[in-house]
């Protein structure tokens, strides 16, 4: 597990690996919510930490199935499962932040615990781990003010003690 504390005191733990539960069936879809999710952290970041670079995932964007053939073939084997954002700065002994957005915890989460057993949230789920094991800080983002509060401590703080990818 990673944890990382802000100058003012929050912890942010990440990099926890629940253990895998029996498989059930269903599939995932990128919702408009998250998707307006990762608009407003894009627009946070572009804002607020202007000399960070950072990338979005375009998988939620719709596209005419010559585009969504292109794409696939660009994206190769990595495609399936990769997280939503990329904030690419070295910081704590990490190489970058990687972030899986999500509406809330039930999108990932069972209610008796563990990851949920659908493909997709598995695939997502393997690559955050394998992310984890290359020597990033990844995780699920639940909403627009956990993903801030994360980039903030992970960027040094609401406070701006680091506004540019130095480390």
């Amino acid at each position: 597990m990673a944890i990382i504390k802000s100058a003012d005191g929050i912890e942010i733990r990440l990099g926890v690996k629940p253990t895998l539960a029996e498989e059930t069936a269903g599939e995932n879809i990128v919702s408009k919510a998250e998707l307006d999710i990762q608009m407003m952290i894009a627009e946070y970041l572009t804002l607020r930490y202007p000399g960070v670079i950072f990338r979005s995932d375009l998988g939620g964007i719709r596209l005419n199935m010559g585009q969504a053939m292109q794409v696939k073939r660009l994206q190769g084997s990595n495609g399936r499962g990769f997280p939503d954002f990329m904030v690419c700065a070295a910081r704590h002994g990490y190489h970058g932040l990687f972030g899986e957005i999500k509406t809330s915890a039930d999108e990932v989460y069972k209610k008796a615990g563990g990851i949920r057993q659908d493909t997709h949230t598995q695939e997502q789920y393997r690559v955050l781990c394998r992310l984890c094991d290359a020597g990033y800080l990844a995780g699920f983002w639940f909403g627009f003010d956990e993903a801030r509060r994360i980039i903030d401590v992970y960027l040094g703080g609401p406070n701006g003690q680091t506004k540019t990818n130095d480390r």
